[in-house]
Formats: C-alpha cells, structure tokens, sequence
C-alpha cells in the first residue's frame, strides 16, 4: 500500500540493502535502509537466490522512479544482476559492451539481466508511474582488509539471506 501511494505521487527515491560504504570512514556498514526494512532486504534476497540460483551478493539497490544517467558502478566487486518491476512502458538498461565499442538496448521489465556494472549504463525514459528497479551487487568493501566489516554484521546479512560471495564470485 506504502510502495503505490508513493509511485502515485510520483515520488523518485533509492535506497541501498545490505552492506553499504560509510563514506565517512570507509568502512563497510549495514545500511540504515537493511536495519529499517530488514523484512524487505529479506524478501527481495529470497527473490533474487530464486530467480539466479549461485549468484552471490552483498548489496541490493531499490529505485522507485529513478532515471540514472549515463554511469558506471567502478567499485562494484563482482557481477550485477537486474529486473525491473511495476506499471510502466519503455525504461530499458543503455548497456556498453568496451570490448566491442558498442551499445545494446536490453528489456528489463520483469526479466532478470545479468550485467557488468563497471560497463558504463543508463536508464531509457519510460511511461508509467511506477517503476521499481533492483540491482544486485557485491560491495567492493566486502572483503576489505583495511575496513573489516564486523563478523556480527556479516553474519546479520548471511541471516537476512544476502548469498556471501567467495574469492571465486569476484572480478580480479
């Protein structure tokens, strides 16, 4: 009821689950949003672990209604995974491919996308006042030996049913 009465009013609004970056000390948090709504974190990690069985993730990036300009996730540590939701039209993912120098228009509403979020992206405008994203990601903090996340905080996530990434999920 919360999540219509905001699209409906055209509310544009983002919120990270899981582990998050203090950018203050540059440690690797809880984020307020996972301590808030730790029953959503919850659903949407059961969601994701359903639909990309062996995925692994740290981070879960809610959007309601937001448009993202051309950019790039350059300290994601391992690869993304996407769908967005909701009663809308268009609002597709701009993907480059470096390899290749070129660029391809991929469909994300209500289908799963495995992507490279350090390849620069972009949000197409949609029609329609509501539309969810989420992007599943690992934090690059999350093995950090500078910025330890506490172990009570890991084992929080693991509980909440964030997939703990090994060695092996990460880029290199």
């Amino acid at each position: 009821a919360v999540a219509a009465e905001l699209a409906s009013a055209g509310v544009r609004r983002g919120c990270t689950l899981g582990l998050a970056t203090d950018w203050g000390s540059g440690a690797a948090v809880v984020s307020k949003s996972t301590r808030k709504w730790p029953k959503l974190a919850q659903a949407l990690c059961e969601g994701c672990r359903a639909a990309c069985p062996g995925f692994t993730f740290t981070s879960i990036q809610v959007n309601l209604n937001v448009k993202y300009r051309l950019h790039s996730d350059g300290f994601d540590a391992g690869p993304s995974r996407m769908v967005a939701l909701g009663n809308f039209s268009k609002g597709r993912l701009w993907l480059h491919n470096a390899g290749s120098n070129s660029w391809e228009l991929l469909d994300v509403h209500d289908r799963w996308l495995a992507f490279d979020g350090r390849e620069l992206h972009l949000t197409e405008d949609w029609h329609g006042q509501e539309r969810y994203s989420l992007v599943f990601f690992t934090n690059y903090g999350w093995n950090d030996p500078d910025h330890r996340l506490n172990p009570d905080d890991r084992e929080a996530l693991e509980d909440l049913g964030f997939p703990w990434p090994e060695q092996r999920d990460i880029f290199h």
